[in-house]
């Protein structure tokens, strides 16, 4: 089990090793849902939801097997990805880009990855038809809280 909060300040090689010590054929990965219907604002929680889903989608891209619970808007507990992966080293890679996804780790080459711009990317992509969700239920909570 690999929860995306205990990774902050990982580097590339360590959360590689992570990886490799995982006995398990299929990984459980744990990211953090950090809102709370009622005690956070709308677009806080659309925010939270579409990172989760762009979170999905990029595990989902190196995975054999890909699955996800969906977590309520109203409760408070982190969305746990189920995956299967091949190549770990693309698995390690993928896990930092998310740890930069939620501001868990800084990207040392400065402007390589920027959260704000994948997730628009990604926004973009999705209404332009050019990708297919794989986690439907957090785009429609996105869309949900996103309108006024």
């Amino acid at each position: 089990m690999i929860d995306l909060v205990d990774l902050k300040e990982f580097s590339l090689g360590q959360i590689a090793d992570l990886i490799n010590k995982e006995a398990e054929e299929l990984i459980e990965i744990y990211v953090p849902k950090q809102t709370e219907q009622f005690f956070n604002e709308r677009s806080d929680i659309a925010f939270d939801y579409i990172r989760a889903a762009l979170a999905g989608q990029m595990l989902s891209d190196i995975s054999g097997y890909f699955s996800y619970e969906e977590v309520l808007p109203e409760h408070w507990e982190s969305i746990l990805f189920k995956i299967n992966v091949a190549e770990k080293e693309k698995l390690a890679d993928v896990i930092l880009q998310i740890t930069y996804l939620y501001e868990f780790n800084d990207d040392p080459e400065g402007d390589e990855f920027e959260p704000q711009e994948t997730i628009e990317r990604f926004i973009g992509d999705i209404e332009e038809g050019k990708i297919i969700p794989v986690c439907p239920y957090f785009i429609d909570v996105w869309e949900e809280f996103s309108s006024e």
